[in-house]
C-alpha cells in the first residue's frame, strides 16, 4: 500500500534542491555507466568512491540522502524518511532519464540483496547502461580496526536496503 505524503512548498523545494545537488555531479552521455562498489563493512568503498567517482557520477545512496536532509531539532524522523524516499526514487528516475553516470555503494551480504542487485544490473543494462562491479577487498583485521575508529558517514551496511529499494520502485515508474 502506497502512503501519500503531502508536502509543504518548503518541503518540496528542499527535496528538489537535494535531487538537483546530486544530479549536477553526474555527467550525461550516450553510453552511461552504472558502477556498483561492493565489499565488507569498512573495506574502503566510500574512500574508493570519493577518489574515483566523485566527478561525473550521480551517487545514489540513502545514507548520503539522509545527511542531505539535515534534520532541524524539531523535524519528525518519519517525515524525514519520507522525504528521503521521495528524493531517492526521483533521483534514480531522473538520472536514468537523463542518461547520467551512476555509482552506488552496497553490501550484498544476503541472497535477497544479491538477487535485487542482479535484477537492478540487468535492468540498467537493458536501459543502455554499461554496468561495472568493483569489489573492494580489505583484510579482516584492517576492516575491524577501521570500523572501531568510527566514521563520519553512514555505513552502506545500514543504507543498502533503501538504496536498492529506490531502484526497484523507480523501475516501476519509468
Amino acid at each position: 500500500m502506497n502512503k501519500q505524503i503531502e508536502l509543504t512548498e518548503e518541503e518540496f523545494k528542499k527535496i528538489e534542491d537535494v535531487i538537483n545537488n546530486f544530479l549536477q555531479k553526474g555527467a550525461a552521455n550516450d553510453s552511461p555507466k552504472f558502477v556498483v562498489l561492493t565489499g565488507s563493512i569498512a573495506s574502503g568503498k566510500t574512500t574508493i568512491r570519493k577518489e574515483k567517482y566523485s566527478k561525473d557520477y550521480v551517487l545514489i545512496d540513502s545514507g548520503e540522502l539522509f545527511d542531505s536532509f539535515d534534520a532541524k531539532n524539531n523535524e519528525n524522523t518519519e517525515k524525514k524518511s519520507g522525504h528521503m524516499m521521495i528524493a531517492g526514487i526521483e533521483l534514480v528516475k531522473r538520472s536514468i532519464t537523463e542518461k547520467r553516470n551512476i555509482v552506488i555503494e552496497i553490501t550484498a551480504d544476503t541472497p535477497e540483496k544479491g538477487d535485487k542487485l542482479k535484477q537492478i544490473i540487468d535492468k540498467m543494462s537493458s536501459l543502455g547502461y554499461k554496468a561495472e562491479i568493483e569489489a573492494i577487498y580489505c583484510d579482516v583485521e584492517e576492516c575491524q580496526r577501521r570500523n572501531a575508529k568510527g566514521r563520519d558517514n553512514m555505513s552502506s551496511y545500514y543504507s543498502t536496503d533503501e538504496t536498492l529499494h529506490y531502484f526497484m520502485v523507480a523501475f516501476e515508474n519509468l
